[in-house]
């Protein structure tokens, strides 16, 4: 077993680091950029971030270099042309990013090409990334901490409460979830939708719900710290997920781990993450027939509960994540 000197190189400034990023700031060095990266007119920096990595490389002077996501830092990397380069693909990267333009397609090709190990949190990623190149991809799964995310006791006599944690983006489908909510409530009197996170489309959702009349039913929280999350999730009597795309789908497994049955579209990795008729349903997007799936659900606690208990217990068999760190640390050990 080893110990670890770890360096964090970041391109966002210190002050748009996360608050957990902060807190392991005595045990982690951390190095930033002193300008953020966005933007046309930076592009340029991108090049001084080059030769700022290098300094660091030959100061730090470290046995693993651990790119996360694929462009950007992955390019970073890879440019370092560094023995033991790791790249960890996280999904927009490699869905979107390869498909922009040839050239887009021959830097992608480039990055993977010179990577030691290559991590992927999903099959569907890695069948992806197997397009680009031939190489083995390594499965590590974005791990559950049981500690925070485990069931809690549900309040009684409240609203059926249907809800998401999710970036108010087109992606992440929060505008199927408003049409699928819309039908669900003209069956249901005492529901109830929530919507935690922050996005682009967080005006023009919240016009589509005063459109539909359903203000005092559809409440947006905003964005919400991790240590948060459990509480939102246990107050939710279903857990739903729209999305257009998904690469892994780590708040189904959350809300799974709380005990909270979950409906999903079949998409990316979300199948990956649930067990259809068991730890939730699985469908392909259509409002009649999602809405009928969660009309049943709430005509029918035993199976709600049910779908909730399996899903703690599939997520804890599978998800665990003490054990997928120790997988990350085994490849790093090798």
């Amino acid at each position: 077993m080893y110990d670890y000197q770890i360096l964090l190189f970041s391109i966002d400034p210190i002050n748009e680091l996360t608050k957990d990023i902060k807190l392991i700031q005595e045990q982690v060095e951390i190095k930033t950029s002193k300008q953020k990266l966005s933007g046309v007119k930076n592009k340029l920096l991108f090049i001084s971030l080059f030769f700022e990595l290098i300094k660091i490389k030959k100061s730090f002077n470290p046995h693993i270099i651990h790119s996360h996501y694929a462009t950007s830092y992955g390019l970073l990397g890879r440019m370092l042309f560094f023995k033991n380069f790791y790249l960890s693909v996280w999904g927009s990267d490699i869905f979107d990013f390869p498909l922009k333009s040839v050239f887009h397609k021959w830097i992608m090709i480039f990055i993977l090409k010179g990577a030691d190990k290559i991590f992927s949190t999903s099959h569907v990623m890695a069948k992806e990334i197997n397009i680009y190149t031939p190489k083995k991809v390594i499965i590590v799964p974005f791990g559950i901490d049981f500690k925070l995310f485990k069931p809690q006791e549900k309040k009684s006599n409240k609203n059926f409460v249907l809800g998401t944690v999710k970036s108010l983006e087109d992606v992440y489908g929060i505008d199927r979830l408003i049409d699928v909510f819309n039908i669900v409530q003209k069956s249901i009197n005492n529901c109830s939708c929530v919507i935690y996170g922050s996005g682009t489309k967080e005006k023009v959702l919240k016009e589509k719900v005063s459109s539909l009349g359903l203000d005092s039913k559809v409440f947006f929280k905003g964005k919400i710290g991790n240590q948060d999350v459990s509480k939102a999730l246990s107050d939710m009597d279903i857990f739903c997920a729209f999305s257009r795309s998904e690469s892994f789908g780590v708040a189904v497994l959350e809300a799974s781990s709380c005990g909270v049955p979950v409906v999903v579209t079949n998409v990316g990795g979300l199948p990956e993450v649930v067990l259809n008729n068991e730890t939730g349903f699985v469908c392909n997007y259509n409002e009649k027939e999602i809405s009928d799936k969660i009309i049943q659900l709430y005509h029918d606690k035993d199976l709600m509960l049910s779908l909730g208990e399996n899903g703690a217990r599939f997520v804890k068999s599978n998800f665990d994540w003490d054990k997928n760190v120790d997988l990350m640390k085994k490849h790093y050990n090798e």
